[in-house]
């Protein structure tokens, strides 16, 4: 009796381990666009999924199939996985293309449904608007007396900020990069900037976090680089950042070329002014933004650090 209950012990361990391993690798978030959101010009269908996570492709509203790229760093999520981190998928869109209504995304990992989302799309009544212009302030925004500008851009279909002032009270994030392309088979040294700002990554090294004051936006980037494979690399659009929150700019292989993915870290501690750390009890949100950078010839091909 004594060894049957052994037995029986064992086997039930092993159940355990076999159902907790399968609750993690089968961990998915569909999260761009918000299930129950809306959607408009250019934008992203983003996510992540413990492996496998290979082959992902997205189907809108029963259609074709879409290869979408996977294997981005999502910090976030590398303890719900148990791993690296590399376990986002990130696609451009234009949403513009689906019309006014409402749509169903599903993502799939080798054509088996895991994850989707049911969002509104509303259009100016055409695939791409074009020939128009217009400069807009909006009042009491991010905060109660604060002022933020946008402007439309056409290659990116919507609105952009373009600056914020008033508000009372200094804003503050911390921001880091991350080289992740090499040139060939060869790590490079890599900087990253904007609006004054500047990030080293060293053969694919995390840079120390920088803490940015008094903005509500960084963009457009450049990178340059010491490889033969091209350099500038710029990256034409902006993203938003949230005061009291730590970032990683990731540059990565995407769609065949360079691509710039902003990161949110969770929560910093800025009580020094110095950017701590984020801890891992620290909670990430969704990748922000993402976008392609406009590479030039060189005399060698990027390619993904393994």
């Amino acid at each position: 009796m004594m060894r049957s209950c052994s037995v029986l012990l064992r086997v039930l361990a092993v159940a355990a381990c076999i159902a907790a391993s399968a609750t993690a690798s089968s961990a998915a978030v569909f999260e761009i666009p918000q299930n129950g959101g809306v959607a408009s010009g250019i934008g992203y269908f983003s996510g992540w999924k413990c492996p496998p996570n290979d082959n992902i492709s997205i189907v809108v509203d029963g259609g074709a199939p879409i290869p979408v790229p996977s294997g981005v760093r999502r910090n976030d999520t590398a303890s719900a996985c148990g791993n690296d981190g590399r376990n986002g998928f990130i696609a451009q869109t234009n949403f513009n293309l689906l019309g006014n209504g409402t749509h169903t995304a599903v993502v799939r990992q080798n054509g088996v449904p895991f994850a989707q989302t049911t969002f509104d799309v509303t259009t100016f009544g055409t695939n791409f608007l074009t020939g128009v212009a217009g400069l807009f302030t909006l009042d009491d925004f991010p905060t109660s007396g604060a002022t933020t500008t946008v402007e439309w851009v056409q290659g990116q279909q919507n609105f952009v900020i373009m600056g914020t002032s008033g508000g009372g009270g200094e804003t503050m994030v911390a921001v880091r990069y991350v080289n992740e392309l090499q040139c060939g088979s060869t790590s490079f040294n890599s900087t990253m900037s904007a609006n004054g700002f500047v990030w080293g990554s060293n053969n694919g090294s995390l840079s120390q976090y920088q803490v940015v004051t008094n903005r509500s936006f960084l963009g457009p980037f450049v990178e340059t680089n010491n490889s033969q494979c091209g350099s500038p690399i710029p990256y034409n659009f902006t993203v938003f950042i949230e005061s009291g929150r730590a970032y990683t700019l990731v540059q990565t292989l995407l769609l065949g070329g360079p691509y710039l993915v902003l990161n949110d870290d969770g929560p910093i501690d800025l009580k020094t002014g110095a950017a701590a750390e984020p801890s891992a009890a620290q909670g990430g949100k969704p990748t922000v933004v993402g976008g392609r950078g406009i590479a030039g010839a060189g005399a060698q091909a990027f390619s993904a650090a393994p």
